[in-house]
């Protein structure tokens, strides 16, 4: 029996790794280094998912150099051990593992810059897994998750796109993905919820890695 999807797109914040530690962390850091006061964690929590310039500058605020400040410091604090504070959700590589198996290609399309992604997946002992990366380079150009989601189609050679799908955990990655053509399978063990799922039209709800499998199989 065919899988329904052959190649799979997974978000890593949220999806592939529990990164809420590090990323609240960094930027607690960040407002102290600026001599600002520490938002709440129900403010931080909206930081997880978008592109950390949209993040600073739509859920604080910030403006131009503002928001290059904060990125710095963040990344100052990130790069200093904050990149690490974050571990594998449970049951995820077996998913990869299986989807490998059956011959499902792997990419991961996260707003994570290129060089942290890729580090984390060789710490997890992940890299093997996935054939491609799509992730926005270190420098400053602006990557939504729609050029994310798009790079990756590209990176694969797809021409049919209804046998890719985009796995993630917040709005941005069903937008990002819809926008490109492709459907999404939204996470409930992410940083995401149902209604936001329902609300952004989410193709497939997951409850688990296993899930995840089930529906790219086919099962």
């Amino acid at each position: 029996m065919p899988n329904k999807f052959d190649f799979a797109f997974f978000d890593f914040d949220g999806t592939i790794a529990d990164t809420q530690q590090g990323i609240f962390n960094c930027l607690k850091y960040a407002f102290e280094k600026v001599g600002l006061p520490v938002p709440p964690d129900s403010e931080l929590f909206r930081m997880i998912g978008p592109p950390l310039s949209e993040g600073f500058e739509d859920v604080f605020g910030f403006k131009g150099d503002e928001v290059d400040l904060m990125i710095e410091k963040y990344r100052e604090r990130y790069r200093a051990g904050g990149m690490y504070e974050c571990t594998p959700y449970a049951g995820i590589e077996n998913t990869f593992r299986t989807l490998k198996e059956n011959g499902v290609s792997l990419s991961v399309a996260s707003s994570k810059p290129l060089p942290f992604a890729s580090k984390l997946l060789e710490k997890f002992g992940f890299t093997d897994y996935f054939d491609y990366i799509s992730c926005p380079p270190m420098d400053k150009v602006h990557m939504d998750k729609t050029d994310i989601v798009n790079q990756a189609l590209e990176m694969n050679g797809i021409k049919d796109k209804s046998k890719a799908v985009m796995i993630g955990d917040r709005f941005y990655d069903i937008v990002g993905a819809k926008q490109a053509g492709i459907p999404v399978i939204a996470v409930l063990y992410g940083f995401g919820n149902r209604q936001e799922f329902e609300e952004y039209g989410a193709d497939y709800i997951a409850f688990s890695p296993e899930e995840i499998t089930k529906i790219i199989l086919g099962e």
